[in-house]
């Protein structure tokens, strides 16, 4: 590459930016809920960790880890449930504008059947 086009390439990039890619997750339509749980699990976890020898706060600790854990699993099931139905709904319906919830559906799949 020449120093031209380098420079072009900068001023270019300084001046549009890069595309943004929106991509859509479990966790963005369950945000708030979930960072309440993440921040309360934090805060249990910060109190036992100051105190080590107390059976209560581990106890509790534990509780609060379970719970958020429980939680979490299910919203992201009922975020993956409400995404089959509408990619089933433009199946049923041959509806083919409904195409990039398909792509979303094999992505993401392949990225959060491991998580």
């Amino acid at each position: 590459m020449t120093n031209r086009h380098s420079s072009e390439i900068v001023h270019i990039v300084q001046l549009l930016g890069y595309k943004r890619h929106v991509h859509r997750d479990w966790f963005d339509e369950n945000n708030l809920a979930a960072t309440q749980h993440v921040d309360e699990l934090h805060h249990k976890h910060l109190a036992w960790i100051s105190d080590k020898n107390s059976v209560a706060k581990k106890a509790s600790y534990k509780h609060a880890r379970k719970t958020t854990q429980r939680e979490l699993r299910t919203m992201k099931d009922a975020w993956w449930a409400n995404i089959a139905s509408e990619l089933q709904a433009a199946a049923d319906t041959h509806d083919m504008r409904s195409q990039p919830q398909a792509s979303l559906w094999s992505k993401a799949r392949r990225k959060y059947t491991d998580s």
